[in-house]
């Protein structure tokens, strides 16, 4: 879902399409980055083993 916000705000943000346009110029995508791979680092823990 991350993943796929940040392509959403990357693509519509510069045709001016809101809200991504303001997640573009507020310059989200870093901070979404961030916490993707945050998570992804604890992916075990949050899930437990399967």
């Amino acid at each position: 879902m991350q993943r796929t916000e940040t392509e959403r705000i990357a693509r519509l943000g510069p045709l001016g399409a809101d809200p991504w346009a303001a997640f573009l110029r507020q310059n989200f995508i870093p901070d979404i980055e961030e916490e993707r791979a945050w998570a992804l680092a604890r992916r075990e823990e949050f899930l437990g083993q399967a």
